[in-house]
């Protein structure tokens, strides 16, 4: 009861393996484990599908999902995708603009209606921009960001990510449903 939640995970995949299983099903085992605990963790998962043990992992992270060999995304109990993360990211048909600012917010507001932008995310300090051309649209996000005096550190385009795909699926999904 007294030891923390990585070494909780920890202990619990040792008892996992006692008994030297072929299949190791996973339910969010990285699930409140600081950053340290979760590289070991993953460091033990691929020591073990390195020994030909197979390996199932549920996870909300979908960074982590990154890391496996096969990655299949489900929303509201519907199979979305399922393929390697490489081909799950050649997926996406917008091309992602990061940018980066203090003010966040402001940015998504700014440029949520802006032609060629199909949606937007904040992430974390920067926004997600699905654009249609991002060579085009960068230098008039970066005029309209000027002229609207809304401050920014970076504006690239960026690869996008298997959450990048996960949101604009589910967004679209949404956006067919209320149609």
């Amino acid at each position: 009861g007294k030891l923390s939640g990585g070494m909780k995970q920890k202990l619990g995949l040792v008892c996992a393996l006692i008994h030297t299983p072929r299949v190791l099903l996973l339910d969010e085992p990285t699930n409140g484990v600081d950053p340290v605990s979760r590289r070991e963790f993953w460091a033990m998962l691929y020591a073990l599908v390195g020994q030909g043990v197979t390996v199932v992992n549920s996870t909300a992270y979908l960074d982590e999902a990154e890391r496996c060999h096969r990655v299949a995304l489900l929303h509201q109990g519907r199979l979305l995708f399922c393929d390697s993360p490489a081909r799950l990211k050649s997926r996406l048909q917008d091309a992602v603009v990061s940018i980066v600012s203090a003010e966040a917010r402001r940015v998504r507001d700014q440029l949520a209606g802006a032609e060629g932008v199909s949606s937007t995310v904040l992430v974390g300090d920067a926004v997600h921009l699905f654009v249609d051309d991002a060579e085009r649209r960068i230098p008039e996000f970066s005029a309209r960001l000027s002229g609207g005096q809304i401050p920014f550190d970076e504006i690239v385009r960026v690869t996008p990510t298997i959450e990048d795909l996960f949101v604009e699926a589910v967004r679209k999904d949404a956006t067919h449903a209320a149609a």
